[in-house]
């Protein structure tokens, strides 16, 4: 089992916080909740609630959390980021996990299934893996990604810029991690998805890393 504590991050309560805003929208978006924080003040107070944005206002840094009120007429506090000393908060949002975790093969099958198309555009089939090792977050992510890869695959094999880069590999494996990355190792393209939903790339970030890769 993944230890947790074994890469906490050193950063100001500032960058955490703008970290867990961005996180914030991306709950939001998905229908999910937004995390919770406990800001503590330089003046002794501490300020609890779901975190809903940081930015800049006039000069002064900010942060927006819902501390209360109901549905019809929610509660917010702003905070003064200058004042805040510490931060405290979930190191992983929890998610809540739907349905049984994919399996390794059937994610591999739903993979393979780009294959004859992306070999097709090609004149060549790639050899398209799913990589060993992956716990369950990781065969989620993963079992998410494969669709999003297969397509964006498929359409860089119809492209005559997107076909001359693929033509130089013998395969692509897609794997899942705690930070998502693509890159070569040798002729084999790897793909390295976020294994966190809150962090998961749309099929947008995907293509552009790929792009970037290749």
């Amino acid at each position: 089992m993944t230890d947790p504590l074994a890469a906490v991050p050193t950063r100001s309560p500032r960058a955490i916080l703008d970290e867990l805003a961005a996180r914030a929208q991306r709950a939001a978006a998905a229908g999910r909740p937004r995390p919770e924080v406990a800001l503590y003040l330089a003046s002794g107070p501490v300020i609890a609630g779901r975190l809903l944005a940081t930015g800049d206002d006039r000069g002064t840094a900010v942060a927006v959390l819902h501390i209360g009120g109901d549905h019809g007429a929610p509660r917010v506090a702003t905070v003064r980021l200058d004042a805040v000393v510490a931060v405290a908060h979930d190191l992983v949002t929890p998610t809540v996990a739907v349905g049984p975790v994919p399996g390794r093969l059937a994610i591999a099958r739903a993979l393979a299934s780009h294959g004859p198309a992306i070999a097709a555009g090609l004149g060549v089939a790639l050899d398209l893996r799913v990589a060993d090792g992956l716990d369950d977050a990781g065969l989620r992510a993963a079992d998410a990604a494969a669709p999003l890869v297969g397509a964006i695959l498929t359409r860089l094999a119809s492209d005559e810029l997107g076909r001359a880069a693929l033509v130089m590999l013998t395969g692509v494996t897609l794997g899942a991690g705690r930070d998502g990355q693509v890159g070569k190792d040798g002729a084999v393209l790897q793909v390295i998805v976020p294994n966190d939903p809150d962090r998961a790339w749309d099929e947008r970030a995907l293509a552009a890393a790929i792009d970037a890769a290749l």
